[in-house]
């Protein structure tokens, strides 16, 4: 409990010294790319001048990924899920940091404060937002697959990983319905899903 209110504390500040520097429509450029490997099209987004996956990947690589347990969806919502294909894959930090596509990279720890300074600190997990949802970052809730195989948290929150890390394991961050982001650090074991950034 203390680690983590230590970790709020410090990171706080930061949250309000970013809300100063918010990022308007004419300052983000959608566009798509292509996935050769699998050729799956993504939407992806210009933000602080950084390219963006703006949809959750869904490459699959065997080892060290995960569509979320089809069973726990089927039960919450009544009906079948597309699971992959609507909250893209949940990947071990190990995989997480070889899974983009050539020319794109896991962002660390610095490029994911960047990308919360230039949206302010103003809710970019929420579905719509005053940007246009095709413009917006569309944090999905993918929910996560903890180290037993449990799977937890879809709609509610979502976790991503960064090619940081610390003795505590691999540096996350968490969004949820509250548009509350957390930074932490998790079992590498964990499935997590993972957003891109384009190599310059």
């Amino acid at each position: 409990m203390k680690k983590f209110t230590l970790l709020f504390i410090l990171f706080f500040p930061v949250l309000i010294a970013y809300s100063q520097k918010y990022v308007g429509p004419r300052d983000l450029v959608p566009g798509t790319f292509t996935d050769e490997r699998d050729h799956k099209t993504y939407r992806s987004i210009t933000i602080g001048g950084k390219v963006w996956m703006a949809e959750n990947l869904n490459y699959a690589v065997g080892i060290g990924s995960w569509c979320y347990s089809l069973n726990v969806l089927n039960k919450m919502t009544g009906k079948p899920s597309e699971g992959c294909d609507e909250y893209g894959r949940l990947y071990t930090w190990e995989t997480a940091q070889k899974v983009c596509p050539d020319g794109w990279h896991l962002p660390s720890d610095e490029e994911w404060n960047a990308l919360i300074q230039a949206f302010g600190g103003e809710p970019v997990v929420k579905q719509k937002t005053k940007v246009d949802k095709y413009l917006d970052f569309n944090a999905q809730l993918g929910g996560f697959r903890n180290g037993f195989g449990v799977f937890r948290g879809i709609d509610a929150t979502g976790f991503y990983w960064s090619s940081s890390e610390s003795e505590d394991g691999g540096s996350y961050r968490r969004f949820d319905k509250e548009a509350f982001v957390l930074w932490y650090h998790a079992g590498k074991d964990y499935g997590f899903s993972v957003r891109c950034v384009k190599d310059y």
